[in-house]
Order: structure tokens, then C-alpha cells, then sequence
């Protein structure tokens, strides 16, 4: 029974630390103002969602919008 108790706090931490690595991870990658990628993330992934675009029938469209004073709309 010792044993099951230890088993499950160790799997407890594990799902803690996952939580904590996919909310870090999400902070990386999402603008805390809009909650989508951010361009850093965008720039990063493009290539291989064209490539994946091309290699199946599956379409891909790209928005990039430029507002200028972001934070006063």
C-alpha cells in the first residue's frame, strides 16, 4: 500500500510538470494580448506547414496583420 502512495504522488509530479512545461511553453510561443502565435512562433513553423500544405490536399492560408498603436485599439 506504501508503495501505490508513492507510485501515485510520483505520477502526480509528472503531471505537474507536465502542466508546467505546456504553460511554458505556451507563454513562448502565444502574445499575451491577442492569445495567438506570435510571429517568432509563425516564422518558425511556416516552412513545414507549406511543405506539409503541398504534400497533401489539405489548403493553407496565411493573415498577417500590421496594426500600428496595437495597444490603443
Amino acid at each position: 500500500m506504501r508503495f501505490g502512495n508513492v507510485l501515485m504522488r510520483f505520477n502526480a509530479y509528472e503531471d505537474l510538470e507536465t502542466i508546467c512545461e505546456d504553460e511554458g511553453w505556451s507563454r513562448s510561443v502565444v502574445d499575451a494580448g491577442t492569445q495567438t502565435f506570435n510571429k517568432r512562433y509563425v516564422l518558425d513553423n511556416l516552412e513545414a506547414e507549406i511543405k506539409f500544405s503541398r504534400s497533401s490536399t489539405r489548403p493553407l492560408s496565411v493573415i498577417y496583420f500590421d496594426l500600428d498603436f496595437f495597444k490603443k485599439v
